[in-house]
């Protein structure tokens, strides 16, 4: 009797250690680009530290280029599955014949804050001044040429000097070295400036400028071969089928880890 207990829970033990040899082998292995580190991310870092992925069928590996070009490149290159964020830039390169497609959006309105230098009180006083972006035609570049438009100020006319610095992380030290005169931050990162006594501009979040920025991209060939791809990416940034009610608030899913994350530490 002992040795058939022993065989039956022998055999059962078989037969799990192949239903998860067999769930490990049906994790999907993609590439994911993070072209910022921003507060607009936190749905990438809770998803990924949470196993949000990994629930909806994804093992995803995280490639941080900190702006938008050099991702679009390595996705259209076939390098990336996917990319989170560069919409803008991925805008840019379908109008330049890319196939991509912008399968999702983190919002469609702009809502940094400008913030300046000491000494640089109004947008009108950027005239001959120096502006902080990322990459020439990212989404922090084309935040930037916006908010001019929105001022009526032109940057050629004008004679802003339009200066390639990096991500928000990298415009935040060159500001306060003083090597640009503005640049645009999101809140989480305009807020510590803002307690330094630096001038703050505008707050674009009511102004209900039209905006494409933090996006997932995709090409159109692995929407068409891999829709499940894209799909079960999705479904984790959004924590379906994961043990998050609707009553549960990003912040009680943001730790220690997500937080340095999310401001580049």
């Amino acid at each position: 009797m002992l040795s058939l207990i022993i065989r039956f829970s022998f055999i059962l033990f078989l037969c799990a250690s192949t239903f998860l040899a067999g769930a490990a082998q049906a994790q999907t292995k993609i590439v994911v680009g993070l072209s910022t580190i921003n507060s607009r991310v936190t749905p990438l870092w809770i998803a990924e530290e949470k196993d949000f992925f990994a629930k909806n069928g994804l093992e995803v590996l995280v490639v941080a280029t900190r702006v938008s070009q050099p991702a679009i490149a390595a996705l259209i290159a076939g390098e990336l599955q996917l990319v989170f964020g560069g919409a803008s830039s991925a805008l840019g390169a379908f109008s330049g014949g890319a196939d991509l497609r912008v399968i999702a959006i983190a919002s469609n309105r702009l809502t940094y804050d400008l913030m300046a230098r000491p000494g640089v009180r109004k947008p009108e006083d950027l005239r001959g001044k120096s502006f902080g972006v990322g990459a020439i035609g990212g989404a922090l570049w084309m935040g930037s040429m916006l908010a001019l438009e929105y001022f009526g100020l032109d940057a050629s006319r004008g004679q802003i000097s339009i200066r390639p610095v990096g991500d928000q992380t990298n415009n935040i030290q060159a500001l306060e070295a003083g090597s640009i005169d503005a640049t645009l931050l999101d809140g989480v990162f305009s807020y510590r400036l803002k307690q330094k006594g630096f001038p703050v501009l505008a707050e674009f979040y009511n102004a209900d400028i039209a905006f494409a920025g933090q996006g997932v991209v995709a090409t159109r060939a692995l929407l068409q071969m891999q829709p499940s791809v894209a799909e079960n990416f999705l479904r984790g940034l959004l924590a379906e089928d994961n043990d998050v009610g609707s009553e549960d608030k990003v912040e009680d899913l943001v730790d220690d880890r997500i937080l340095r994350k999310i401001l580049g530490g």
